[in-house]
This record gives structure tokens, C-alpha cells and sequence, in this order.
């Protein structure tokens, strides 16, 4: 499903009345601040007060591009980032009873603490640059990209728990390198 919304109060109604049905949704954002649209960081401060996670974003040109929300899953992942978001949102006294649920089961399952206990990106990236440093082309193309994906990159390859599953994931972060896609590679 994919939706627009001019501003924050509608979003709110919106998953208000659907948080318990709904799979995830596309929502688009207009980049013309002329017009009217509720912005990714309000998307983001809204799903997190019910419990959602954002996701892959999808350029649509110039104009506009689309982002990805949806309830968590067991073991969903909360960064550093939306925990102190989610402590602003519980002082403004926004965050939903849906959102606290989330937070007591991820505390519950150690998901919300492990984030801490992660070790430096810095380093997993620099660990990550010697696995594949003996692929020139990769290395050299790994080094044109962005933080942010040299980043989601080296932590996607190390939380695999297994060597088949890091061997599987450095497959297709190699084919998302040499063909320059974008997005999760989850």
C-alpha cells in the first residue's frame, strides 16, 4: 500500500487505525516544500510511537520518494538513533500503548540493550575492508560509497551469526556493489 499525507495528525489517525491490521506501508514524500507533506522524520516519530521500524527508501525523480514502514518483527533491531528519539516522544507523552509493548518485548528479548554491546562501526568497516580486499574492484567501488552504505554494508555482513550466512550476505553485498543498487539488502 502506498500513501501520502499532508500532515502529522493524519499519519497518527492513519495508524491509529491500522496499526494492528496493516503489514507496512509506503509512504510518499514530497521534496517541494511549497507543498504540503508530512516529512520522513515525522513518519519516523509517529510509527516509533506505536511500535513500527522504518525501512528502505525509493527515489521517484526529482519530485518525490517513497519510504517503507511496517510493524517489527521478533527480533527487530533498535538503534541507538530511534531509542533516544523514543525517550523524547515518552517526555512529550505522545508514544501509544502499541509503541510500549514493542519496547517491553524488545527489553524482554535483550533486543533492546544489544545495540550497546555492538562493537565500533569504525572498526567492523576497517574489518570489512580487509575481507575484501583481495577483490580490487570491490575494494575500490566499496571505498567510492557513502558512509552510510560502507556502514550498512559491514554491519549487515558481521551480525550474521553463521559463515554460511556471512558468506550468503557477502554475495549480495558484492552484486549490490558492482551493480550500484540501492536500498536493504535484506
Amino acid at each position: 500500500m502506498e500513501l501520502e499525507f499532508k500532515e502529522r495528525t493524519e499519519f497518527r489517525k492513519w495508524l491509529k487505525k491500522n496499526v494492528e491490521t496493516s503489514p507496512g506501508i509506503w509512504i510518499r514524500f514530497i521534496k517541494d516544500k511549497s507543498q504540503s507533506s508530512i516529512t520522513a522524520d515525522e513518519a519516523l516519530n509517529e510509527v516509533l510511537c506505536f511500535g513500527w521500524i522504518d525501512g528502505q527508501m525509493k527515489s521517484e525523480g526529482d519530485k518525490s520518494y517513497i519510504k517503507y514502514f511496517a510493524p517489527r518483527t521478533k527480533n527487530s533491531k533498535w538503534s541507538e538513533k530511534n531509542k533516544k528519539i523514543v525517550e523524547k516522544l515518552r517526555k512529550e507523552k505522545i508514544m501509544t500503548d502499541f509503541g510500549e509493548r514493542e519496547i517491553k518485548k524488545a527489553v524482554e528479548n535483550g533486543e533492546w540493550d544489544k545495540e550497546k554491546n555492538r562493537p565500533d562501526i569504525n572498526k567492523l568497516i576497517l574489518d570489512f575492508k580487509e575481507i575484501i580486499r583481495n577483490d580490487l574492484s570491490l575494494a575500490e567501488e566499496y571505498e567510492k560509497k557513502p558512509m552510510s552504505l560502507k556502514k550498512q554494508y559491514a554491519g549487515f555482513y558481521f551480525d550474521a551469526k553463521t559463515d554460511e550466512t556471512r558468506k550468503k550476505r557477502l554475495d549480495k553485498i558484492t552484486t549490490a556493489i558492482k551493480e550500484n543498487k540501492k536500498g536493504m539488502l535484506f
